[in-house]
């Protein structure tokens, strides 16, 4: 059996070489979500390059029901999954709590907002986990993993929809 002072100081080690890899790729992502999110002109304008590229992706996440700003949220999402609802807010002016809610509830119906819950749960889980996955393996495997996981988020999204629509939820 390991003493406790070595199992503590391999479990430090480990952890912190990973929060190192890990930070890396977040603040890289963090910059670039921000640049997006900042530039040509400020999110929240339509003009941002972050809307754009929501605007962009919006004819796919139609096929589930989504708009362009599930598509803003989702990208942003891949930061960290939290960033799928504060992108909402940027979205809707700064609305927090339930005034977000309200503003939410308003532009999806349940059936819409229970497929992005559904996809935002499965899809890519964040920037950090695929550079671990990078790390301990290499960019191939991170890239079959990122894209079986939005294939799988994607087909489900899309069937969930299609189904509840012709149900008529």
């Amino acid at each position: 059996l390991p003493s406790w002072k070595s199992l503590l100081l391999h479990s430090w080690e480990r952890s912190k070489e990973f929060v190192q890899k890990a930070g890396t790729v977040i603040l890289v992502g963090s910059i670039i979500i921000w640049y997006l999110s900042n530039y040509p002109v400020p999110m929240g304008t339509g003009k941002s390059y972050a809307e754009r590229l929501g605007h962009l992706v919006a004819p796919y996440l139609n096929l589930m029901g989504l708009d362009w700003k599930a598509g803003v949220s989702l990208i942003f999402g891949i930061i960290a999954k939290e960033n799928v609802i504060s992108t909402y807010s940027i979205l809707y002016g700064g609305l927090t709590g339930d005034a977000l809610k309200k503003a939410m509830m308003s532009a999806m119906s349940p059936l819409q907002g229970f497929v992005l819950a559904v996809v935002t749960t499965l899809y890519v889980p964040c920037i950090a986990t695929i550079g671990a996955v990078r790390a301990e393996s290499n960019w191939k495997w991170a890239l079959a993993v990122t894209v079986y996981m939005i294939t799988v988020a994607s087909l489900l999204g899309i069937l969930i929809w299609h189904v509840g629509t012709a149900m008529g939820l």
